[in-house]
């Protein structure tokens, strides 16, 4: 029997470590932006959708890089959301995220603390809507079978559109869009005890195997002829 999943957490539904931690980490305001967001897309689901559709078609009237047919790399210190936001604008297609994720943790650390790049996505769009009941054995973790998709690369069937910003206000209609999300996760390198990672503390980085990892998200993406992506620095975040 699939374990019920909640798209977020009541404050009487913490466990006690999160209570702990949310002494120094404020915690609440997290769990308050993705309850917003949620409620936000379940109120008024078709709608964000076909407006993310409507200015999608708007902005391939505007755009002369639509049809070309030239590669072309872009930099960019820009979050992830906001990078693909820009770049759809300026292309006229729907890009790919791929999400730098943690495979054992059902949306990261976003229901807890500010987290990274996965928490933001997470707070700020659809994504927790995405999660299936047999894709998780509780309310935190992925099943076994979800964890190693994940590690794998797993390209979400499901699209996620912007629904607030990383303020936490709701995104305006005109600048509401839709992308992909391919989610992988590193190679988690941490020395834990009992689960808890130990600070300054790592197992010796692989290269080959970073190298491996990449070239499964690519191919993944070439095999669904996906042809704009947002990229990013995997791996450098907390699984050291």
């Amino acid at each position: 029997m699939p374990y019920q999943w909640k798209h977020y957490l009541d404050e009487h539904e913490l466990r006690w470590q999160d209570w702990f931690l949310d002494l120094w980490m404020d915690g609440k305001k997290y769990r308050e932006h993705l309850k917003r967001t949620i409620d936000l897309y379940i109120s008024k689901k078709q709608y964000f959708h076909d407006k993310a559709k409507e200015n999608l078609r708007s902005w391939q009237k505007n755009t002369s890089f639509a049809n070309a047919k030239n590669y072309f790399i872009s930099l960019t210190s820009q979050d992830s959301i906001t990078a693909a936001r820009e770049h759809t604008k300026c292309t006229g297609v729907q890009h790919t995220i791929v999400n730098f994720a943690n495979a054992e943790n059902v949306l990261g650390v976003a229901r807890y603390r500010v987290g990274s790049q996965e928490e933001s996505i997470a707070r700020q769009t659809n994504l927790s809507a995405t999660i299936e009941d047999d894709e998780i054995k509780d309310e935190f973790h992925y099943t076994e079978a979800m964890s190693k998709r994940i590690k794998a690369t797993y390209l979400n069937p499901k699209e996620l559109v912007m629904i607030t910003e990383a303020n936490g206000a709701p995104t305006i209609e005109d600048q509401l869009f839709s992308f992909k999300e391919l989610r992988c996760a590193a190679y988690d390198l941490r020395v834990t005890i009992f689960g808890i990672p130990l600070p300054f503390l790592s197992y010796r980085y692989n290269d080959h195997s970073m190298r491996e990892k990449i070239k499964l998200q690519l191919d993944n993406l070439v095999a669904n002829n996906i042809t704009h992506v947002i990229l990013g620095a995997f791996g450098c975040g907390a699984f050291k």
